[in-house]
């Protein structure tokens, strides 16, 4: 009797245990009935979520205990809650549109107009909508947060860059990205303009530099309009961005800290060491009915011996912390205004030895010399470091990740016969190096220093006619440095060691003279400017192997 009670007890707790997680289906629908992409699903209270695919589905999985109710929100569309209940699985949402109070002002080229007069596509995103202490970079607070535009991560790595596309792929050899304004300064945006491709897997996002809590607005031309502006530059459309600026009244001071974690979302299967074994002799079993010569390996001669081995993606991932701390000074008195703000990112990779961290700080003065004439300066100075391993590329033998996935189970990471005390490579055919020696001692620092800034001057020359004069630049400096010891794979025995410096700048010049008035219900808008902007770029690459002394790594590519 007392055996049949424990048991019991037994059951309940499994079954306790078990009912922990649950998975939660669905469909996102709008007032037509037609599938909704892109739609931001959330479990409320928690920071489990997801977006529907092209079909309009989704598919959470969640703690039963904090999973009470389910949200769906999408830009322009209320947004729509249900609870959840334990006996449900499936969910579909009706997604209603709202009306939405438009600004009555909108930055558009090289000036401002009345949101109802424009009649070219614009959609506007405000600060308040990208106060999230997750977003760490410009181009992930653009998520979810405007019609037409799609972003999307082709990569885990901290500080990777990110695609956005306006209106879908434009061109077949060309970039697809879009041109970025800051302030009315046009910044370096391509990766390849920052990083070599020397060290693979090597880009950093060079939207990083901007911390998106400093930004007051964006607006993103969509269609003709931003060529019409712009040039070709614009002709994946342009995203136009105000940072916060000083305002009369109080000193304000605001500080944000926040802290999270990141880890693997979900392992793949894989078969540990004993059950790959077993496969192995089933095989040779197999063959031998048709080709009796065939002998069984060695490796896998008594599968009994192995347990369960070692499962390589546990030595490769981890849970990752995230910190964000921001801090802003805003103020103003008499004709001066200021906005000084400081941000620091440490971001580490689910993958041991990876991370990047940066620091930025921005300082915005607004001053009125009289009542016809303001100037003003614009700087934002970051730097950034990022330690990184190799991944995202297409060699099997370069990826740690697939490394990871194809390498033995049976076999140790550590072999205490060999220089430098890891196993070499996989004993199966593929010859896979040992990605944890891969983690551990290639070393790989990308540093990069920038600084964005400018200088403006307004002059009301008389009513309605207003001269504006700009001149700004965008300057950064780069350091990629790579080290590949000898005494593994991806060194040859022989080492390897690089250094690539990147320097370069762009610089801007603006003279525009522009004349508004109003005649009845008409509102005109004439601009007359000049334009000058000039990109300048040089890059330093060394590469050497066979290093008599490793100790000094990169250090030592000159000796």
């Amino acid at each position: 009797m007392k055996k049949f009670f424990l048991l019991i007890i037994f059951l309940l707790s499994a079954s306790s245990v078990f009912a922990q997680q649950i998975t939660i289906r669905g469909r996102v629908l709008d007032e037509n009935k037609e599938p909704m992409p892109g739609v931001a699903v959330v479990i409320d209270g928690t920071t489990t979520g997801t977006t529907t695919n092209a079909d309009g589905e989704f598919t959470l999985t969640a703690d039963r205990g904090r999973a009470n109710s389910i949200s769906c929100s999408f830009v322009g569309y209320t947004r729509n809650t249900m609870k959840i209940s334990g006996d449900i699985a499936y969910y579909e949402f009706t997604m209603v549109p709202e009306a939405v109070e438009l600004d009555p002002i909108v930055v558009i080229g090289y000036g401002t107009q009345r949101r109802g007069d424009v009649t070219v596509s614009i959609s506007s995103v405000k600060a308040k909508e990208l106060d999230s202490p997750v977003i760490t970079s410009l181009d992930q607070s653009l998520q979810g947060q405007a019609a037409g535009v799609v972003v999307s991560q082709s990569s885990g790595k901290p500080g990777a860059p990110v695609s956005i596309r306006i209106r879908g792929t434009t061109s077949i050899n060309g970039t697809n990205e879009p041109l970025y304004v800051i302030d009315g300064i046009p910044i370096i945006t391509d990766p390849t303009q920052l990083t070599t491709g020397t060290i693979q897997g090597s880009e950093i996002n060079p939207l990083s530099s901007i911390n998106p809590q400093d930004i007051e607005s964006i607006q993103i031309l969509k269609d003709a309009s931003a060529t019409a502006i712009y040039g070709a530059r614009g002709a994946n459309g342009v995203i136009l961005i105000n940072t916060k600026r000083g305002k009369k009244g109080d000193f304000q001071v605001n500080l944000n800290l926040s802290y999270g974690y990141q880890q693997l979302a979900k392992k793949i299967r894989l078969l540990n060491a004993r059950e790959l074994a077993e496969l192995g002799n089933d095989a040779v079993t197999e063959a031998r009915k048709y080709y009796p010569e065939i002998a069984y390996g060695s490796n896998f001669a008594v599968p009994s011996r192995f347990g369960k081995g070692t499962d390589w993606q546990d030595q490769i991932f981890r849970t990752a912390p995230l910190t964000n701390s921001q801090i802003s000074l805003q103020g103003g008195a008499g004709n001066i205004k200021y906005f000084l703000s400081a941000n620091l990112v440490t971001n580490k990779g689910i993958i041991h030895n990876s991370d990047f961290n940066k620091g930025t700080v921005r300082f915005n003065l607004d001053t009125d010399l009289s009542e016809k004439v303001r100037t003003g300066i614009n700087l934002n100075m970051s730097q950034s470091v990022s330690h990184g391993v190799t991944t995202g590329v297409p060699n099997v033998a370069s990826s740690v990740t697939a490394m990871a996935l194809l390498f033995n189970p049976g076999q140790e990471v550590y072999d205490s016969t060999r220089v430098g005390g890891y196993t070499y490579e996989s004993n199966t055919i593929n010859n896979i190096p040992n990605p944890v020696a891969e983690i551990n001692e290639t070393d790989i620092v990308i540093t990069t220093d920038r600084l964005i800034g400018d200088y403006y001057v307004d002059w009301d020359i008389i009513k309605n006619l207003q001269f504006k004069f700009k001149v700004g630049a965008d300057a950064f400096f780069n350091k990629e440095q790579q080290y590949i010891p000898s005494f593994i794979k991806r060194g040859q025995d022989k080492g390897k060691g690089s250094n690539v410096d990147i320097k370069g700048y762009t610089w801007l010049m603006e003279n525009t003279l522009t004349y508004k008035f109003a005649a009845d219900r008409h509102h005109f808008n004439v601009l007359l400017g000049q334009t000058a902007q000039k990109f300048v770029s040089e890059r330093a690459e060394i590469a050497v192997e066979r290093f008599e002394d490793e100790r000094l790594t990169y250090y030592n590519l000159g000796m």
